[in-house]
């Protein structure tokens, strides 16, 4: 069973590639996953850590230039039988215009994590917009 740290530390990281995403570190983003991770959606699949630090880029470029990540409703789920293992769903909104006020897409996002000794990563995250880009 997970403890309630580890879900606090997952729902975290879940809210810290969003913010690091906001932000537009990419190198930040790519350390939040395991080396040869797997991020997938609209935007096709991305593998690895180095692919992903240099994709995500032009993802960010291609929202314009400021746009806000907001995570909301993180929900953190155990792998039963594998206390190194956890999956989140949460949603996704990105905000732009000037005040940031304006939405540009919300998505569902789902996420599985490994813990690499005392630390939590991202193993793979899979983006599915719910409105159109």
């Amino acid at each position: 069973m997970l403890s309630p740290t580890d879900r606090l530390d997952i729902a975290d990281l879940v809210v810290r590639a969003d913010s690091l995403a906001t932000r537009r570190d990419a190198d930040g983003y790519a350390a939040l996953f395991i080396s040869n991770a797997l991020l997938d959606g609209a935007e096709g699949v991305h593998e690895g850590s180095d692919e992903l630090r240099r994709d995500v880029v032009p993802f960010w470029g291609g929202e314009g230039e400021a746009t806000i990540h907001v995570t909301l409703n993180v929900e953190v789920h155990e792998v039963q039988g594998n206390l190194n293992a956890a999956t989140a769903n949460s949603v996704l909104v990105i905000l732009a215009g000037d005040s940031a006020n304006t939405i540009r897409s919300v998505s569902l996002i789902e996420q599985e994590f490994l813990r690499d000794d005392e630390t939590w990563k991202i193993s793979r995250r899979t983006v599915k917009p719910v409105t159109p880009a």
